[in-house]
C-alpha cells in the first residue's frame, strides 16, 4: 500500500481524537456456515500510530495478513480477541452474537481507549466514546488493524478444525458456503461447529419431507411479497402433488418447488415425465376443485443457496396449457 493511503487512514482516525488512546473494532466470520465469529479490538496512541500498511483484511493475501498481524501485535498499545461459537450464534442470532463478541473483547483490554471506532452498524455496549464507521476497514487505520487481527485469528482456528473434521476443507474455505463446502455437507452431513440456524445447514438437519415443506414455506413467502395470493397447497393426485396454487391478476398459478444446496441443479428434476404428470394433476385440480377451466399459468421456482443465502430462480410456463 502507498504511504499516502496509510496517512489517509491515520488522518481519518484523528478526526475523532486528537490526543490519547484510540481503538478499532472489527469482526471476522459473520457470514460463514461453520466456526466462530471472532471480534478483535486494537488500541493505538493516536499521536504515535506507526506507519504500517494496513488495509481491509479481505483485500490482503494470507501471507500479507500474517506479516501485518505480527507487526500490529508488536506495535499496538493493547490487543484483545474474543470468539463466539456456533451454539451461541444459533441461540442469539449472528448479529447479537457479533455484538457480544465485540463487548467481551473490549472488556479484556488491559488499557481502555478514550474513543473506539466500530466497523459497520453494530451497537456494542463499550465503556468509551464509540462511533460506527460504515466500511471502516477501508477508511480507518485502527479498524483495518482490528480487521487483520480478527481474520488471522479466525483463519488459524478454522485450520485447526480441519484436523478435527477432515473432508470439509475448512483451512481453505474457512467455513464459508463455497461449492466445495456445500458438497461436503451433502456428502458428510453437518459437524458440531456448523451453525444450525444457517442455510443450508438448517435444512440439512430435516427429513426429505420436512425439507420440502420448508422450501415451500419460503416460496409462499416469496410469492406473497411479489403480489400473489396463495390459495392452496399440497394437492395430492395419483399423478403426483401440486405444491402451491396461487392467484394473481386474474390467473391461477400452479407452482412446482424444488430446493437444493446449490450443488445440484433443481431444473434437472423437471423431466418430460414429471411435466406430463403435473399437467394431468392440474387438469384434475381444475375439474375437482374449481369445476371449470380457469385460465392458468405454471411456475417452477427453485431455491438454491449463494454462500448460504437463499436465492429464488423462476421458470415460467414450463407446462403448455
Amino acid at each position: 500500500m502507498e504511504k499516502n493511503e496509510v496517512y489517509r487512514k491515520i488522518l481519518f482516525d484523528r478526526r475523532y481524537l486528537k490526543k490519547g488512546l484510540i481503538a478499532g473494532v472489527d469482526e471476522a466470520g459473520r457470514g460463514a456456515l461453520a466456526g466462530p465469529v471472532v471480534s478483535a479490538v486494537v488500541v493505538f496512541d493516536i499521536e504515535r500510530i506507526p506507519e504500517i500498511d494496513v488495509d481491509d483484511s479481505k483485500k490482503l493475501n494470507p501471507l500479507e495478513r500474517e506479516r501485518l498481524y505480527n507487526i500490529i501485535i508488536e506495535k499496538a498499545i493493547d490487543v484483545s480477541v474474543y470468539p463466539i461459537g456456533p451454539s451461541k450464534i444459533d441461540e442469539l442470532n449472528v448479529r447479537r452474537a457479533t455484538a457480544l463478541s465485540m463487548e467481551r473483547a473490549f472488556s479484556l483490554l488491559k488499557v481502555k481507549p478514550v474513543v473506539t471506532l466500530v466497523d459497520g452498524d453494530f451497537k456494542p455496549f463499550l465503556s468509551s466514546i464509540t462511533y460506527n464507521i460504515v466500511d471502516g476497514d477501508a477508511k480507518s487505520f485502527v479498524i483495518a488493524s482490528a480487521s487483520i487481527v480478527a481474520k488471522v485469528v479466525r483463519d488459524r482456528i478454522m485450520a485447526r478444525y480441519e484436523k478435527v473434521f477432515p473432508g470439509y476443507s475448512f483451512s481453505k474455505n474457512k467455513g464459508y458456503g463455497t461449492n466445495e463446502h456445500l458438497e461436503a455437507i451433502e456428502e458428510l452431513g453437518i459437524t458440531p461447529i456448523h451453525r444450525k440456524s444457517f442455510f443450508p445447514v438448517y435444512v440439512k438437519q430435516k427429513s426429505k419431507r420436512e425439507r420440502g415443506s420448508y422450501y415451500e414455506e419460503m416460496v409462499c413467502d416469496f410469492l406473497r411479497e411479489n403480489g400473489f395470493e396463495v390459495i392452496d397447497r399440497n394437492f395430492y393426485t395419483r399423478f403426483g402433488e401440486i405444491d402451491i396454487v396461487a392467484k394473481k391478476e386474474g390467473f391461477l398459478y400452479f407452482v412446482e418447488v424444488r430446493g437444493s444446496s446449490g450443488v445440484i441443479d433443481p431444473v434437472e428434476s423437471l423431466n418430460f415425465r414429471k411435466r406430463k404428470n403435473l399437467k394431468k394433476a392440474i387438469s384434475l385440480y381444475l375439474s375437482r376443485v374449481l369445476h371449470f377451466n380457469f385460465p392458468f399459468k405454471t411456475l417452477f421456482i427453485s431455491v438454491t443457496f449463494d454462500g448460504g443465502t437463499p436465492r429464488f430462480e423462476i421458470l415460467e410456463d414450463f407446462i403448455e396449457n
